[in-house]
């Protein structure tokens, strides 16, 4: 779950823009008018998503950083030293922090992942939150993404994971329930009548590997 902080100091930061010596020069119009800018470009830029982590490699070393996106070939990761953008390719990365692109990567919207699907022509494994709490559903992703074999077994899917409210073509599906489940969907976007529903126990890779081979088969066929 994306967490936001921030701190704000107006009455710091106007004695720092305004030293009370130079203030009897200054028309209070522009005094104004700089303390809101002041008050904007703080308020915006202090809210910071974090990402921010500490990253290692496999050799050990590490650097501080923040996610920005990936391919889930190679991550793209602002450095905190210098604030820049840089490209690290994931396999350089320890397994922790594979583990951790990889489920970073799941995190977008839906109509985004629609959009890359059926640019790719690949069907759709969605993760659906379908109600339950954010900590069981983060749980779930890295159970099944943690798993050997989960994305050499997908690689032919688009997985993502939702947490916003969809509208399913089966009037079947999608009712609502504490439990996440799993959503195939073709590449764009309609689902294929398979709703599962995931419990504590979860699902078996071989399962796994057969609802895939089923829905894939059914995706090819149009959904029918």
């Amino acid at each position: 779950m994306r967490k936001f902080v921030a701190t704000l100091d107006i009455p710091f930061f106007a004695a720092v823009a305004f030293p009370p010596s130079s203030l009897a020069q200054v028309p209070l119009s522009i005094i104004k008018m700089n303390l809101q800018f002041i008050t904007v470009v703080m308020f915006l830029s202090l809210f910071t998503c974090v990402h921010a982590k500490t990253w290692t490699d496999q050799m050990g070393r590490t650097f501080e950083g923040e996610f920005q996106e990936t391919d889930l070939v190679t991550v793209k990761i602002k450095r905190a030293t210098d604030r820049r953008v840089v490209s690290v390719a994931i396999e350089k990365l320890s397994l922790e922090d594979q583990r951790f692109v990889r489920q970073m990567s799941l995190e977008v919207p839906f109509e985004e992942a629609v959009e890359k699907a059926t640019e790719s022509k690949k069907p759709i494994l969605c993760f659906y939150y379908n109600e339950c709490d954010d900590e069981a559903f983060d749980e779930v992703i890295a159970d099944y993404i943690h798993r050997e074999g989960f994305f050499e077994l997908t690689k032919d899917w688009k997985v993502i994971a939702v947490r916003e409210k969809l509208e399913f073509r089966d009037p079947f599906l999608g009712k609502s329930a504490p439990n996440p489940a799993m959503v195939f969907m073709d590449s764009t976007g309609k689902d294929l009548g398979s709703f599962e529903v995931i419990n504590e126990r979860g699902y078996s890779m071989e399962r796994l590997a057969g609802m895939l081979q089923r829905m894939d088969t059914k995706a090819s066929s149009g959904g029918n």
